[in-house]
């Protein structure tokens, strides 16, 4: 349980900095800024896809089979997650910086960085 959690707040954190970075308005451009893969920093254990449909998905890096999976969306500087297993869905802020992405909840900020 603690293991899904620890997850699902990394989910979050990148949807939080990639809204950030974006200073957006909600246009589609913070979206497409926020797709591809995400891993944090200092982490090795799952990495998070972004997909345009608006889905998203942990990835654990040693099998490569899919954790959890994630619906998302952008409003102006908030990003939000909803996991699709029923959890409650979290609103972070994001930026994105280049390659980099930023997102906090509760006063609380990850990095995470584009996996190419």
């Amino acid at each position: 349980m603690l293991k899904r959690a620890y997850r699902y707040i990394a989910m979050l954190l990148i949807l939080v900095i990639a809204l950030t970075a974006c200073g957006g308005n909600g246009s589609s451009g913070a979206n497409s800024s926020l797709i591809g893969r995400w891993r944090e920093d200092g982490q090795d254990r799952s990495d998070f896809e972004f997909n345009s449909d608006g889905t998203a998905t942990e990835i654990c890096l040693n099998s490569g089979l899919t954790n959890d999976e994630y619906v998302w969306s952008i409003d102006g500087n908030f990003l939000t997650i909803d996991s699709t297993y029923g959890d409650e869905e979290r609103i972070f802020s994001f930026k994105i910086s280049g390659d980099t992405l930023t997102v906090e909840l509760d006063g609380e900020a990850s990095t995470f960085t584009r996996v190419q």
